[in-house]
């Protein structure tokens, strides 16, 4: 088992980096939509968005969310790739260990926001992505991705009054459950702090910005492969 630092949804944010930069983190997605060589540092009353750069001093790896700068992403890759130094993604359907990755969810602002600069047709789970993972047939006890099965968070208040909406990621994560039946389910996406058992699977979600330490099986050499 290796012990990971788990990362919630940070969002571009440099206030963020100093928990997103340390040994053996895993950041849960949406984690920067404006490109990973630039993060927010505040919104400028005049001057617009200032931003920063950032050399990452640890090997943090990454799956993604529904609000990343997906033009620099291969979701389809065979391998964890670095996208800037030191900083890798996770592709969809990746497995190491006994750990499944998979990135990918809706966005529920769709409405307001513009194809090709802050939305990305990308972010859905599309049909080869789910024929990856069902071709899947050794034994998988932990699923680690940005949303989770629709069933999971049910009926569960959510922030701002919010119950979970029926969206197409949500049910293709059910029928990823059903085929990998994990023992361990670990996302963030919904902003709030989650931790229950469904169907005989532990549900760990984290917040924006949250860290939470979880020993999952993983090939030994995942952080340190090139």
């Amino acid at each position: 088992m290796t012990k990971v630092h788990f990362v919630g949804d940070v969002h571009g944010f440099a206030g963020s980096l100093s928990i997103l930069d340390k040994p053996n983190t895993i950041q849960l997605g949406d984690l920067n939509l404006y490109g990973y060589d630039n993060w927010i540092m505040e919104i400028g009353k005049v001057s617009g968005v200032v931003s920063c750069k950032h050399q990452f001093q640890n090997k943090v790896m990454f799956v993604e969310g529904n609000h990343e700068q997906f033009p620099k992403l291969n979701c389809n890759a065979d391998e964890p790739y670095e996208v800037v130094p030191n900083l890798y993604h996770i592709p969809r359907g990746y497995v190491s260990g006994r750990t499944l990755f998979l990135g990918g969810g809706d966005s529920i602002d769709r409405d307001s926001r513009k194809d090709g600069i802050s939305w990305f047709k990308e972010e859905k789970i599309n049909s080869v992505q789910v024929d990856r993972i069902f071709a899947i047939r050794n034994r998988i006890d932990v699923v680690v991705s940005h949303d989770c099965p629709h069933f999971a968070l049910d009926g569960i208040p959510l922030p701002h009054g919010r119950v979970k909406m029926m969206l197409p990621t949500g049910l293709i994560l059910e029928d990823v459950f059903r085929h990998v039946k994990p023992l361990l389910w670990v996302f963030a996406h919904y902003h709030t702090s989650i931790d229950l058992v469904s169907n005989g699977c532990r549900f760990i979600g984290l917040n924006t910005d949250e860290e939470k330490e979880i020993d999952i099986p993983l090939d030994d050499n995942f952080f340190s492969k090139e």
